[in-house]
């Protein structure tokens, strides 16, 4: 299914809990398998805690998934994090995509 056809997650832990839950993996399978403890997994999937950014490749080949989807739920739930506890304007989104176009470009 593609990613603008269905309803975004709430947050990356409710993310890592739907492809766990879906490979049928229990916390403490999946902690192992990260090499985290499941107490931390637990808080991750209620959005207490982040994962760090080193296991996102770990965690993209036990889900299954590209990378660059795995990236895209974690970086995201960071910066509507950011967004939600600076109060700022929707608007950044746009102004941040601008950005990030002219700097690709320039950096070809």
């Amino acid at each position: 299914m593609s990613y603008h056809n269905r309803t975004p997650f709430q947050s990356f832990g409710e993310f890592i809990q739907h492809n766990r839950k879906k490979l049928r993996l229990s916390q403490t399978a999946l902690a192992l398998m990260l090499e985290i403890d499941r107490a931390h997994l637990s808080r991750i999937e209620c959005g207490i805690k982040q994962l760090n950014a080193e296991k996102l490749e770990p965690l993209s080949r036990i889900f299954k998934l590209k990378l660059a989807e795995v990236q895209r739920e974690f970086y995201s739930d960071l910066i509507v994090s950011e967004i939600l506890r600076n109060n700022c304007p929707e608007s950044v989104l746009e102004t941040a995509r601008a950005k990030v176009k002219y700097l690709k470009a320039i950096h070809k």
